[in-house]
């Protein structure tokens, strides 16, 4: 069977971050894979986060994710303060269901670092 490689998530970097900042919304669009926007009326969604380099700490993904334009498949995460508490490395991904299909946005990686530091390196 052979795999379709559209069908593999991108990646993106955002950020660097401060220890204590709460950064303005991420605005995420989901789109087929001829690029035109996905109407996602009538789905539930959520945006995941993980640390990639320790132990998560509590209270990632408290911020609201929203449909801002569904008609448009765009979506929206407001950051948390939680979000920023803890220096290190982050992936985040929104997922968004209509109970039967599940789909996952882009992935997001970013750094936390120390508010001391001038460089996420």
């Amino acid at each position: 069977m052979a795999v379709d490689v559209k069908t593999f998530i991108k990646q993106y970097l955002i950020g660097p971050y401060a220890v204590g900042e709460t950064p303005d919304a991420l605005q995420i669009s989901f789109k087929n894979s001829g690029g035109d926007a996905l109407d996602l009326t009538g789905y539930s969604l959520g945006f995941s986060i993980i640390r990639l380099d320790g132990d998560d700490p509590g209270g990632l993904a408290a911020g609201v994710s929203s449909l801002s334009d569904a008609a448009n498949g765009v979506t929206q995460y407001q950051w948390d303060a939680d979000d920023f508490l803890t220096e290190g490395h982050y992936r985040g991904v929104m997922w968004v269901t209509n109970g039967s299909i599940r789909r996952a946005s882009e992935i997001f990686e970013w750094y936390v670092r120390d508010t001391g530091t001038t460089s996420p390196v």
